[in-house]
């Protein structure tokens, strides 16, 4: 566009107010007045607003740890979710009676939403771990009604909040108390278990075989004495048979009985083997040799003729052999009690390593139960004292600050604003209003206007301008 078509525009525009100053005035005043009726007409609206603060723990998570999980960054969003859901909102609703007309056409949900469009929430965190402030503000055309708004808001929002604290840390503790009882069955049926045990296998345990070893070793003393003091009662037996001095008043010849020096030789043999069976086992080449003498011993008893010895013994010396005999039986008894606990004592020390290895799986699933007992020992009585926290309200908690007051003056809608942007817009309008009018209105106002109905072949000449009357002067 040419500098000159610009200024034939403009000089158009000049020439519009001119001819329509009248109109443009009075559409202007019609639709300004109009909309500032309407805005005096505009409903007050006023503001609820209270403050809630999230003040934090007393006492240090070091001394007693927290079971509820509620992060600072996180309380914005419970308390959007809190306050901002259906139920409580639709609870309120009911409470105070709002929304009648709306909840009649449009149902519940519709006056739900339109709740939520007039609650507005605004945090402020506060570093280092301190208190965080919550801002919450209701909307409406009734000052004490925003006010016992936002105060049921809030209050509810604490109660519900301190109750589902409350409830998460006593989920918490019931449950460990059942994993606790629990843990203590396990733990009761490993120490039972642990105990029947022991006592099926008293005297076989790991730390009763260094007793068990001791006790072997005095059996074997008292063993061995027992066959030197069989020896013994076999030599003084053999003595007083044999002696010399009973050779013509007790003996019927003078040279011991073949058969008596066997069974004597016989009887040292089996006391010897007896004594290396104690420590050495039956392929010892000692005991074997032991065990063939003997062998020998009793085939020659076998082979030799039945000898008998007429013994012509006084009474003492015949009661001598009956006490040796006696003594001898009794010593017999001793030996074979002895060598019944050896073979006891001996035994348990070789089912040692067999027990030590029972009772190892048997001590380690103990002590797992056991560890996993005091583990849960320690976090049920931790969370009990959670629980106590949370009772006294010395953990995270949410107060209200300020609560909501009826305001004085609404805080919308700006009339004064409105009506000077109503008088703009009328001003806008009559221009609008006149524009329009112009371009229906076909009649000539300007050379322009002229040549663009004159045909292309004629020339304008000239424009008479407008010619104004002089008023003489006063006197003339």
């Amino acid at each position: 566009m040419s500098m000159y078509s610009i200024v034939e525009r403009l000089a158009e525009y000049r020439m519009i107010l001119f001819y329509r100053w009248r109109f443009i005035v009075l559409v202007a005043s019609g639709l300004a007045l109009a909309l500032i009726t309407v805005v005096e007409f505009l409903p007050d609206i006023y503001e609820g607003t209270t403050t809630i603060v999230a003040y934090p723990r007393k006492v240090p998570e070091k001394y007693v740890a927290t079971t509820v999980m509620d992060e600072p960054s996180d309380r914005l969003n419970l308390l959007q979710q809190e306050v901002l859901s259906y139920t409580r909102l639709l609870e309120v609703i009911n409470k105070f009676g709002l929304y009648g007309k709306l909840v009649q056409k449009q149902g519940r949900d519709a006056a739900v939403q339109l709740m939520r469009k007039q609650i507005k929430i605004q945090t402020n965190h506060a570093g280092g771990g301190g208190a965080s402030a919550f801002t919450l503000t209701f909307t409406g055309d009734n000052p004490r009604l925003v006010a016992a708004v936002a105060n049921e808001l809030a209050n509810s929002f604490i109660l519900k909040n301190l109750s589902n604290r409350q409830q998460q840390v006593q989920g918490t503790t019931d449950f460990l108390s059942e994993e606790l009882e629990t843990a203590r069955a396990g733990l009761e049926s490993q120490e039972t278990q642990l105990r029947i045990y022991r006592m099926s296998h008293l005297g076989e345990m790991p730390e009763q075989m260094s007793a068990n070893l001791q006790a072997v070793g005095q059996l074997q003393v008292q063993y061995q004495a027992t066959s030197d003091k069989l020896a013994q009662l076999e030599e003084q037996k053999l003595l007083i048979e044999d002696t010399p001095e009973a050779d013509l008043t007790l003996r019927s010849s003078g040279t011991p009985l073949p058969v008596s020096m066997l069974r004597s030789n016989l009887l040292q043999e089996e006391s010897r083997l007896s004594t290396l069976l104690t420590h050495m086992t039956p392929a010892h080449p000692d005991v074997v040799a032991c065990q063939a003498r003997i062998t020998e011993l009793k085939h020659q008893l076998e082979r030799l003729p039945n000898e008998e010895k007429p013994v012509l013994m006084d009474h003492a010396v015949e009661a001598r052999i009956q006490v040796l005999d006696k003594e001898r039986e009794r010593l017999l008894g001793d030996q074979s009690g002895i060598k019944e606990r050896l073979n006891s004592y001996q035994a348990k020390v070789d089912a040692v390593p067999l027990r030590q290895e029972q009772l190892s799986s048997l001590t380690r699933d103990y002590e797992t139960a056991r560890d996993h007992y005091r583990s849960l020992l320690e976090k049920h009585y931790s969370a009990q004292m959670a629980s106590e926290l949370e009772s006294k309200q010395d953990a995270d908690r949410f107060e209200v600050l300020d609560p909501a007051t009826s305001p004085d003056h609404p805080t919308a809608p700006n009339r004064r604003l409105l009506c000077a942007l109503s008088v703009l817009f009328g001003l806008i309008g009559g221009l609008v209003a006149a524009f329009c009018r112009e371009q229906i209105d076909s009649s000539i106002k300007s050379d322009v206007d002229l040549l663009e109905i004159l045909p292309a072949e004629l020339e304008l000449l000239g424009v008479v301008s407008r010619i104004y009357a002089i008023e003489p002067a006063h006197g003339h």
